[in-house]
């Protein structure tokens, strides 16, 4: 929303320019209606959409990441942080180094 904000006075100049062109009048109430439905209709939807058709050239791991929850931000020391995975288990640690699981086919060579 903080780049929609930037544009905010483009946009008017931008109606100004173009005015209607066929039936479609470019105003910023179009603007802002156009806005509205792709934040509800396209947006919540194109994350799914693009991690499938990246799976779907190999461009992008078959393998889910872990969730976190609660999710970033400040967490206080008293607050529990769990991890969960659809498949598989997870490996973390606490400190600097990086967790190296101990079975012979998934051990890590430097």
């Amino acid at each position: 929303m903080r780049r929609a904000q930037e544009i905010d006075l483009a946009v008017v100049a931008e109606s100004a320019r173009w005015g209607v062109v066929g039936a479609t009048n470019f105003t910023k109430t179009h603007w802002l209606q156009t806005q509205a439905a792709f934040l509800t209709n396209w947006f919540p939807l194109r994350t799914d959409i693009l991690i499938g058709q990246l799976r779907a050239a190999g461009l992008y791991p078959a393998l889910d990441a872990p969730v976190l929850s609660p999710h970033g931000g400040l967490i206080p020391e008293s607050l529990a942080v769990t991890m969960s995975a659809p498949t598989g288990a997870i490996y973390y640690t606490r400190t600097a180094p990086t967790p190296v699981c101990r079975t012979a086919a998934f051990r890590l060579t430097p």
